[in-house]
């Protein structure tokens, strides 16, 4: 606040009485304000008067841009020289100013490309946060980014089964009065005694349209011949199948067509392998049969490949004994075509 500071005024006083003449010379000095109070910002109310005691007061005026508080409404292009600019240049940001902060402020904005995040949805959207790709070329896995753990994952994929059984309860298998269900080796198996065709237990099982699948199964041979059928259909005189006959020095793949009811069908060695099946051991077997080309791995060794000029389309599984002691510990048929036979 500026004092304006003090006039000087001379004032004379004459007093006259009957009998003399008096003269009194005051000198009297009174406030005023100065000629001026502008301190040149233009965000001050600058004033002087007597409720100031005659001297310069400069009030702020509210919301005025200029005066190195950036208020409400004023904004970067109302008022540049209170309020800055908040642009981060990060498009994965909302920049904003608090007023009541009086300071420029960021938030994240979510599923953003280019944060730094691979989130959910930009996989294969935004490869600035996510990886061009997580294929690992591997057939039997399922690629994709966990956007938990940010990284690929490759679990591998579920089979689509056909049918499966671990023999643990199932009873939807005809094993006539040779073969029952047992434990051997801490696995839940079948046995089979004797001579005669295990099969699953509903008679459609001879006219099932599995087509193209996978057959998987272990075995252990005791004593005696195991005939695993595959694309079977019909039975006895009608029977229709291909099947694996493994022996303990050599296999065999196989093929049954009927020739008229009264007669047993017409076997036909079609491959012979070397690698046969030993005894008293657990054995690994994978049947493929896709369109006319079949394939058997044998405890996870391709033994056998055979393409049929003239295939067996379609047909279920079963087992067939002859003078057999063996047991079988699980099945599983899986629907498969050219790209899945690789992966099971």
């Amino acid at each position: 606040m500026v004092f304006g500071g003090w006039a000087k005024v001379l004032a004379v006083i004459v007093l006259i009485s009957v009998s003399t003449i008096s003269i009194a010379v005051y000198i009297l000095y009174i406030p005023h304000c100065p000629l001026s109070c502008d301190d040149g910002n233009d965000c001050t109310n600058d004033y002087c008067g007597e409720s100031t005691g005659f001297r310069c007061d400069h009030a702020p005026i509210p919301r005025c841009c200029g005066n190195g508080i950036c208020e409400l409404p004023e904004t970067p292009g109302l008022c540049p020289l209170d309020c800055p600019k908040c642009d981060d240049g990060n498009d994965c940001t909302d920049d904003y100013f608090s007023y009541e902060e009086q300071r420029c402020k960021t938030n994240p904005i979510p599923n953003c490309c280019g944060n730094g995040i691979c989130e959910h949805g930009e996989y294969k959207k935004c490869d600035l946060d996510c990886p061009t790709s997580c294929d690992d070329s591997d057939p039997c896995t399922y690629d994709f980014f966990n956007t938990t753990t940010m990284r690929c994952e490759h679990p591998l994929l579920e089979p689509d089964y056909l049918y499966k059984t671990d023999f643990n309860m199932t009873d939807d298998w005809y094993t006539g009065n040779f073969s029952i269900r047992g434990i051997l080796d801490g696995k839940s198996v079948l046995f089979i005694a004797g001579t005669g065709l295990v099969y699953l237990k509903d008679r459609a099982t001879f006219e099932r349209t599995w087509k193209d699948y996978i057959f998987r199964t272990e075995f252990r041979i005791d004593n005696g011949t195991l005939n695993i059928n595959f694309r079977q259909s019909g039975y006895n005189q009608t029977m229709k199948r291909y099947y694996f006959q493994p022996l303990p020095s050599r296999s065999y793949l196989l093929k049954s067509i009927p020739t008229s009811p009264t007669t047993l069908p017409n076997e036909t060695a079609l491959v012979r392998s070397e690698t046969g099946a030993q005894k008293d051991r657990w054995h690994r077997l994978k049947i493929t049969a896709v369109g006319n080309k079949i394939t058997i791995f044998l405890d996870n060794e391709q033994i056998i490949t055979y393409t049929d000029p003239d295939p067996i389309e379609k047909g279920s599984v079963s087992f067939e004994a002859e003078n057999l002691v063996a047991w079988i510990d699980y099945v599983q048929v899986i629907r498969a075509d050219e790209n899945t036979t690789v992966c099971w």
